[in-house]
Protein backbone atom coordinates (compact mmCIF):
# COMPACT_ATOMS: atom_id res chain seq x y z
CA UNK A 1 0.00 0.00 0.00
CA UNK A 2 1.54 3.36 -1.04
CA UNK A 3 1.87 5.57 2.02
CA UNK A 4 -0.28 8.16 -0.09
CA UNK A 5 -3.33 5.29 1.20
CA UNK A 6 -2.71 6.46 5.03
CA UNK A 7 -3.78 10.33 4.21
CA UNK A 8 -6.40 12.63 2.52
CA UNK A 9 -6.00 13.84 -1.02
CA UNK A 10 -5.20 17.38 0.88
CA UNK A 11 -3.80 16.59 3.75
CA UNK A 12 -0.75 14.04 3.60
CA UNK A 13 2.23 15.18 1.71
CA UNK A 14 5.22 16.93 2.87
CA UNK A 15 3.82 20.09 1.98
CA UNK A 16 2.68 20.53 5.50
CA UNK A 17 5.95 21.33 6.50
CA UNK A 18 5.75 24.52 4.03
CA UNK A 19 3.54 25.88 6.84
CA UNK A 20 7.01 26.18 8.99
CA UNK A 21 8.20 28.61 6.50
CA UNK A 22 5.40 29.97 4.41
CA UNK A 23 3.46 32.19 6.63
CA UNK A 24 -0.41 31.76 5.37
CA UNK A 25 0.21 28.59 3.79
CA UNK A 26 -0.29 27.71 0.87
CA UNK A 27 -2.63 24.25 0.24
CA UNK A 28 -5.48 25.98 1.22
CA UNK A 29 -8.57 24.02 -1.20
CA UNK A 30 -5.39 22.76 -3.48
CA UNK A 31 -6.68 19.16 -5.05
CA UNK A 32 -9.90 19.77 -2.93
CA UNK A 33 -11.95 18.08 -5.59
CA UNK A 34 -9.53 14.78 -5.72
CA UNK A 35 -11.94 13.38 -2.41
CA UNK A 36 -13.65 11.73 -4.99
CA UNK A 37 -10.75 9.75 -5.85
CA UNK A 38 -10.40 6.71 -5.08
CA UNK A 39 -6.89 7.02 -2.31
CA UNK A 40 -5.55 3.72 -3.98
CA UNK A 41 -4.85 5.77 -7.36
CA UNK A 42 -1.05 6.33 -7.72
CA UNK A 43 -0.06 9.32 -9.62
CA UNK A 44 3.14 10.80 -10.28
CA UNK A 45 2.31 13.38 -8.11
CA UNK A 46 1.78 10.65 -5.42
CA UNK A 47 4.53 9.03 -5.99
CA UNK A 48 6.35 12.19 -5.76
CA UNK A 49 4.91 13.32 -1.96
CA UNK A 50 5.92 9.57 -0.96
CA UNK A 51 9.39 9.81 -1.91
CA UNK A 52 9.84 13.25 -0.36
CA UNK A 53 7.90 12.30 2.52
CA UNK A 54 9.92 9.42 2.94
CA UNK A 55 13.13 10.95 2.31
CA UNK A 56 12.61 13.94 4.90
CA UNK A 57 11.43 10.78 7.43
CA UNK A 58 15.23 9.14 6.61
CA UNK A 59 16.81 12.16 7.13
CA UNK A 60 15.61 13.17 10.92
CA UNK A 61 16.27 9.90 11.93
CA UNK A 62 19.90 9.20 10.36
CA UNK A 63 20.44 12.69 11.63
CA UNK A 64 19.20 11.67 15.39
CA UNK A 65 21.13 8.66 14.74
CA UNK A 66 24.11 10.58 14.62
CA UNK A 67 22.83 12.92 17.73
CA UNK A 68 22.93 16.41 14.89
CA UNK A 69 20.42 19.12 16.54
CA UNK A 70 18.96 19.04 12.90
CA UNK A 71 18.41 15.53 13.45
CA UNK A 72 16.06 15.89 16.18
CA UNK A 73 14.54 19.16 15.29
CA UNK A 74 13.04 17.48 12.07
CA UNK A 75 11.71 14.26 14.29
CA UNK A 76 9.98 16.49 16.95
CA UNK A 77 8.13 18.19 13.97
CA UNK A 78 6.99 15.10 12.18
CA UNK A 79 5.89 13.54 15.61
CA UNK A 80 3.67 16.36 16.11
CA UNK A 81 2.06 16.36 12.21
CA UNK A 82 0.27 13.05 12.22
CA UNK A 83 -2.84 14.03 12.86
CA UNK A 84 -2.93 17.09 10.08
CA UNK A 85 -1.74 13.95 7.87
CA UNK A 86 -4.76 12.30 8.95
CA UNK A 87 -2.52 9.19 10.09
CA UNK A 88 -3.15 9.20 13.93
CA UNK A 89 -6.61 8.93 14.79
CA UNK A 90 -7.56 12.44 16.17
CA UNK A 91 -10.71 13.50 15.07
CA UNK A 92 -10.52 17.19 12.95
CA UNK A 93 -13.30 19.58 12.40
CA UNK A 94 -13.87 19.56 8.75
CA UNK A 95 -12.39 22.65 7.49
CA UNK A 96 -10.08 23.34 3.72
CA UNK A 97 -7.49 24.83 5.63
CA UNK A 98 -5.88 22.30 7.90
CA UNK A 99 -2.31 23.93 7.79
CA UNK A 100 -3.95 25.08 10.81
CA UNK A 101 -3.60 22.25 12.61
CA UNK A 102 0.41 22.27 11.85
CA UNK A 103 0.47 24.82 14.81
CA UNK A 104 1.98 22.78 17.38
CA UNK A 105 4.77 21.21 15.02
CA UNK A 106 5.18 25.17 15.08
CA UNK A 107 5.52 25.69 18.20
CA UNK A 108 8.08 22.69 18.56
CA UNK A 109 9.70 24.11 15.69
CA UNK A 110 10.17 27.43 17.53
CA UNK A 111 11.18 26.04 21.01
CA UNK A 112 13.97 23.99 19.25
CA UNK A 113 14.76 26.79 16.42
CA UNK A 114 17.52 28.21 18.97
CA UNK A 115 19.57 24.62 19.97
CA UNK A 116 19.79 24.25 15.57
CA UNK A 117 20.65 27.76 15.21
CA UNK A 118 23.43 27.57 17.63
CA UNK A 119 24.83 24.08 16.30
CA UNK A 120 24.53 25.19 13.10
CA UNK A 121 27.03 28.65 13.92
CA UNK A 122 29.28 25.96 15.46
CA UNK A 123 29.89 23.61 12.84
CA UNK A 124 29.18 25.94 9.64
CA UNK A 125 30.63 29.29 9.69
CA UNK A 126 29.05 30.71 6.67
CA UNK A 127 25.79 30.11 8.86
CA UNK A 128 27.21 33.25 10.81
CA UNK A 129 26.20 35.59 8.72
CA UNK A 130 23.74 33.24 5.68
CA UNK A 131 20.96 32.67 8.50
CA UNK A 132 20.39 35.92 9.90
CA UNK A 133 20.65 37.23 6.27
CA UNK A 134 17.72 34.34 5.59
CA UNK A 135 16.08 35.30 8.36
CA UNK A 136 16.21 38.92 7.61
CA UNK A 137 14.73 38.14 4.19
CA UNK A 138 11.63 35.76 5.40
CA UNK A 139 10.72 38.30 7.48
CA UNK A 140 10.26 40.77 4.94
CA UNK A 141 8.33 37.83 2.57
CA UNK A 142 6.41 36.86 5.47
CA UNK A 143 5.60 41.01 6.36
CA UNK A 144 4.13 41.61 2.73
CA UNK A 145 2.75 37.94 2.00
CA UNK A 146 0.29 38.59 5.22
CA UNK A 147 -0.28 42.09 4.09
CA UNK A 148 -1.08 40.98 0.62
CA UNK A 149 -3.40 38.06 1.79
CA UNK A 150 -5.19 39.07 5.09
CA UNK A 151 -7.43 41.39 3.68
CA UNK A 152 -8.46 38.64 1.00
CA UNK A 153 -9.76 37.03 3.87
CA UNK A 154 -11.90 39.82 5.43
CA UNK A 155 -14.70 37.69 5.05
CA UNK A 156 -16.72 34.78 3.80
CA UNK A 157 -17.53 36.06 0.53
CA UNK A 158 -14.03 37.96 -0.37
CA UNK A 159 -12.47 34.11 0.42
CA UNK A 160 -14.12 32.43 -1.37
CA UNK A 161 -14.01 34.75 -4.68
CA UNK A 162 -10.51 34.71 -4.03
CA UNK A 163 -10.27 31.19 -3.56
CA UNK A 164 -12.54 30.78 -6.99
CA UNK A 165 -9.55 32.67 -8.61
CA UNK A 166 -7.08 30.75 -7.51
CA UNK A 167 -8.50 27.63 -8.41
CA UNK A 168 -11.48 28.35 -10.89
CA UNK A 169 -12.15 24.72 -12.07
CA UNK A 170 -12.58 23.85 -8.67
CA UNK A 171 -16.61 22.85 -7.70
CA UNK A 172 -16.62 22.54 -4.36
CA UNK A 173 -15.05 26.25 -3.86
CA UNK A 174 -17.86 27.71 -5.91
CA UNK A 175 -20.55 25.60 -4.45
CA UNK A 176 -19.01 27.79 -0.98
CA UNK A 177 -18.80 30.93 -2.47
CA UNK A 178 -22.76 30.17 -3.82
CA UNK A 179 -23.54 29.53 -0.62
CA UNK A 180 -22.18 33.01 1.02
CA UNK A 181 -24.05 34.65 -1.42
CA UNK A 182 -27.02 32.85 -0.22
CA UNK A 183 -26.17 33.85 3.48
CA UNK A 184 -25.05 37.67 2.63
CA UNK A 185 -28.67 37.59 0.85
CA UNK A 186 -26.54 38.65 -2.30
CA UNK A 187 -29.32 38.22 -4.76
CA UNK A 188 -27.86 39.22 -7.77
CA UNK A 189 -24.44 38.11 -7.80
CA UNK A 190 -26.26 34.56 -6.21
CA UNK A 191 -28.39 34.26 -9.33
CA UNK A 192 -25.79 34.99 -12.11
CA UNK A 193 -23.54 32.15 -10.01
CA UNK A 194 -26.41 29.46 -9.96
CA UNK A 195 -27.34 30.30 -13.57
CA UNK A 196 -23.74 30.00 -14.87
CA UNK A 197 -23.82 26.85 -12.57
CA UNK A 198 -26.70 25.28 -14.08
CA UNK A 199 -25.84 26.45 -17.78
CA UNK A 200 -22.60 24.64 -17.43
CA UNK A 201 -23.91 21.54 -15.94
CA UNK A 202 -21.75 21.53 -13.49
CA UNK A 203 -21.64 18.13 -11.21
CA UNK A 204 -22.62 19.55 -7.91
CA UNK A 205 -25.41 18.23 -6.39
CA UNK A 206 -25.95 21.46 -3.90
CA UNK A 207 -25.40 23.62 -5.92
CA UNK A 208 -28.42 22.73 -8.04
CA UNK A 209 -30.65 22.68 -5.41
CA UNK A 210 -29.49 26.11 -4.08
CA UNK A 211 -29.81 27.35 -7.99
CA UNK A 212 -33.65 25.67 -7.56
CA UNK A 213 -34.01 27.71 -3.90
CA UNK A 214 -32.94 30.89 -5.90
CA UNK A 215 -35.31 30.41 -8.66
CA UNK A 216 -38.18 29.72 -6.54
CA UNK A 217 -37.51 32.96 -4.61
CA UNK A 218 -37.80 34.40 -8.03
CA UNK A 219 -40.66 32.44 -8.77
CA UNK A 220 -39.15 31.37 -12.28
CA UNK A 221 -41.18 27.67 -11.93
CA UNK A 222 -38.68 27.00 -15.91
CA UNK A 223 -35.23 28.01 -13.99
CA UNK A 224 -36.27 26.12 -10.66
CA UNK A 225 -37.61 22.70 -12.89
CA UNK A 226 -34.58 22.76 -14.30
CA UNK A 227 -32.04 22.94 -11.81
CA UNK A 228 -33.98 20.25 -10.12
CA UNK A 229 -34.07 18.05 -13.21
CA UNK A 230 -30.73 17.95 -13.10
CA UNK A 231 -30.62 16.55 -9.25
CA UNK A 232 -33.05 13.92 -9.44
CA UNK A 233 -30.73 10.81 -9.46
CA UNK A 234 -28.06 12.66 -7.32
CA UNK A 235 -26.31 10.12 -4.77
CA UNK A 236 -26.96 12.97 -2.42
CA UNK A 237 -30.20 11.65 -2.35
CA UNK A 238 -29.91 7.99 -0.68
CA UNK A 239 -26.97 9.38 1.51
CA UNK A 240 -27.87 12.66 3.15
CA UNK A 241 -30.78 12.32 4.44
CA UNK A 242 -31.00 16.58 4.66
CA UNK A 243 -30.19 17.04 0.91
CA UNK A 244 -33.10 14.66 0.69
CA UNK A 245 -35.59 16.40 2.96
CA UNK A 246 -34.68 19.62 1.74
CA UNK A 247 -35.30 18.30 -2.68
CA UNK A 248 -38.29 17.10 -1.64
CA UNK A 249 -39.28 20.87 -0.01
CA UNK A 250 -37.91 22.44 -3.22
CA UNK A 251 -40.19 20.30 -5.36
CA UNK A 252 -42.93 20.99 -3.04
CA UNK A 253 -42.34 24.73 -3.65
CA UNK A 254 -42.43 24.08 -7.61
CA UNK A 255 -45.08 22.87 -7.39
CA UNK A 256 -46.96 25.41 -5.38
CA UNK A 257 -45.47 27.55 -7.51
CA UNK A 258 -47.07 25.99 -10.66
CA UNK A 259 -50.80 26.13 -8.84
CA UNK A 260 -50.37 22.32 -8.25
CA UNK A 261 -52.21 22.97 -4.12
CA UNK A 262 -52.79 19.36 -3.65
CA UNK A 263 -49.12 18.29 -5.26
CA UNK A 264 -47.46 20.88 -3.27
CA UNK A 265 -49.11 19.54 -0.05
CA UNK A 266 -48.22 15.80 -0.10
CA UNK A 267 -44.97 16.94 -1.14
CA UNK A 268 -44.63 19.45 2.54
CA UNK A 269 -46.12 16.69 4.01
CA UNK A 270 -43.35 14.05 2.53
CA UNK A 271 -41.09 15.96 3.81
CA UNK A 272 -42.85 16.78 7.22
CA UNK A 273 -42.62 12.91 8.28
CA UNK A 274 -38.46 12.64 6.88
CA UNK A 275 -37.87 15.34 9.96
CA UNK A 276 -40.98 16.19 12.19
CA UNK A 277 -38.79 18.81 13.77
CA UNK A 278 -37.58 20.02 10.92
CA UNK A 279 -39.74 23.32 11.02
CA UNK A 280 -39.04 24.44 6.82
CA UNK A 281 -41.65 21.63 5.96
CA UNK A 282 -44.08 22.43 8.69
CA UNK A 283 -43.60 26.46 8.08
CA UNK A 284 -44.68 25.93 4.44
CA UNK A 285 -47.36 23.93 4.55
CA UNK A 286 -48.85 26.58 7.38
CA UNK A 287 -47.58 29.30 4.72
CA UNK A 288 -49.78 27.41 1.98
CA UNK A 289 -52.64 27.21 4.11
CA UNK A 290 -52.71 30.41 4.39
CA UNK A 291 -52.70 31.72 1.50
CA UNK A 292 -55.31 29.45 0.15
CA UNK A 293 -57.49 31.01 3.05
CA UNK A 294 -58.19 28.13 4.62
CA UNK A 295 -57.35 30.02 8.26
CA UNK A 296 -58.29 27.17 10.69
CA UNK A 297 -56.17 25.01 9.43
CA UNK A 298 -53.34 27.39 8.61
CA UNK A 299 -53.00 29.03 12.26
CA UNK A 300 -52.95 25.33 13.94
CA UNK A 301 -50.15 24.86 11.44
CA UNK A 302 -48.31 27.54 12.22
CA UNK A 303 -48.89 26.38 16.12
CA UNK A 304 -46.54 23.59 15.58
CA UNK A 305 -44.27 25.24 13.18
CA UNK A 306 -43.16 28.52 15.16
CA UNK A 307 -41.77 26.07 18.25
CA UNK A 308 -39.79 24.41 15.94
CA UNK A 309 -37.94 27.43 14.67
CA UNK A 310 -35.01 29.56 16.18
CA UNK A 311 -36.40 32.04 18.89
CA UNK A 312 -34.87 35.20 16.25
CA UNK A 313 -36.97 33.78 13.51
CA UNK A 314 -40.20 32.93 14.82
CA UNK A 315 -41.26 37.00 14.46
CA UNK A 316 -40.45 37.20 10.80
CA UNK A 317 -42.39 34.16 10.11
CA UNK A 318 -45.14 35.18 11.77
CA UNK A 319 -45.13 38.36 10.16
CA UNK A 320 -44.97 36.54 6.74
CA UNK A 321 -48.04 33.99 7.53
CA UNK A 322 -50.21 37.14 9.08
CA UNK A 323 -49.07 39.09 5.94
CA UNK A 324 -50.30 36.65 3.80
CA UNK A 325 -53.38 35.40 5.48
CA UNK A 326 -54.75 39.45 4.98
CA UNK A 327 -53.98 38.79 1.46
CA UNK A 328 -55.37 35.47 1.22
CA UNK A 329 -58.73 37.43 2.54
CA UNK A 330 -58.03 40.61 0.41
CA UNK A 331 -58.90 38.20 -3.07
CA UNK A 332 -62.02 37.92 -4.31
Amino acid sequence: MPASALRTSTDGDPASYRALVHPTGARYIEALDQRALPHAVVTARIQDADTAALAIAAFGAYAFFKRWANGVFVLAVSAALPPVLNIAPVELSESLYHDRYAATAIAIACVLLPELAASLFARVRVMRVALPAVTVVWLGFAAVNIHVTVPLWADEVALWRWAAQQHPASVDIQQHLLASYIQRNDRAHARELADALVTANVRCAYCMLNAADIAIADRDAERAALALQKIQNAPALAHDARFARNYVLANGALLELRADVSGAERAYRDAMRMDASDPMPQMALAMLFAKQGRIDAARAQLAIALPLLAPDLRDPWQQKFETALVQSEARP
